[in-house]
């Protein structure tokens, strides 16, 4: 597991901003996960929430309820994940880089606001 991004990854749920780097660190524990990155998605009550899109280790699965509850255990409930979506690898540029724009895009289509 490698803990990829700027620290700058903000979320804006509850009006407060926090790392999400954070976050995903706590993740690093949890053996079936190879990587994963998060992100802020569109929530109609709190303006954005925390997704998790993970990798599962090679020949592992994951459960992402038991993901979400591994998280809630060990972090403040504002930084945990809301939702978890599990994929086969992350979108990379070049350099090897996680593409946030490419897994932001499918959640903020349509929404009369764009991610900032």
């Amino acid at each position: 597991m490698y803990v990829v991004d700027r620290l700058k990854g903000h979320d804006h749920q509850r009006r407060r901003e926090h790392l999400l780097t954070r976050g995903r660190t706590r993740d690093q524990e949890y053996a079936d996960v190879a990587e994963v990155a998060v992100i802020g998605i569109p929530d109609p009550t709190w303006g954005e929430s925390v997704k998790a899109i993970v990798v599962p280790r090679s020949g592992r699965a994951i459960d992402a309820d038991a993901l979400v509850a591994f998280c809630r255990e060990r972090l403040a409930g504002y930084k945990c994940p809301r939702t978890v979506d599990i994929v086969d690898a992350l979108p990379r540029n070049p350099t090897g880089k996680i593409l946030k724009n490419e897994l932001r895009r499918p959640y903020w289509a349509g929404e009369s606001r764009n991610v900032s």
